[in-house]
């Protein structure tokens, strides 16, 4: 049954408890955002404002991309990387491109091959 107005078996009771703390205040910030990066870290390039590539879109060899950077499939250690598209239409697929990026602490650039929609042109 709907009932309109207040529920009384819903309300809340009391007052509200508010700490005031400031070291306890940011580290419970800080352990949210650490929850977030957890469930939307390998997606957090999809609210980045730039260029989504769509289908049958093509970026230009030389065009800066933003793009995730995992070490290993099932690791927390996500990173977001910056890369130059190197080539295009990779093993004959025009929805895959190659990247060419480099580590901050290396001299050696690495390449990585990701799906179109997985980057975001960076202009």
């Amino acid at each position: 049954m709907l009932l309109i107005g207040r529920n009384n078996s819903r309300a809340p009771q009391g007052f509200p408890q508010i700490d005031t703390n400031p070291v306890s205040i940011l580290r419970s910030i800080q352990d949210t955002s650490e929850k977030i990066l957890d469930i939307l870290g390998e997606f957090v390039h999809r609210f980045v404002p730039g260029k989504e590539l769509r289908d049958g879109e093509q970026p230009a060899i030389g065009d800066i991309v933003l793009f995730v950077g995992k070490e290993a499939e099932r690791s927390r250690n996500i990173r977001h990387k910056y890369g130059i598209i190197k080539e295009l239409n990779v093993e004959g697929r025009h929805n895959k491109v190659c990247i060419r990026y480099r580590n901050a602490d290396e001299t050696v650039y690495r390449e990585v091959y990701r799906n179109v929609k997985d980057v975001i042109l960076i202009k």
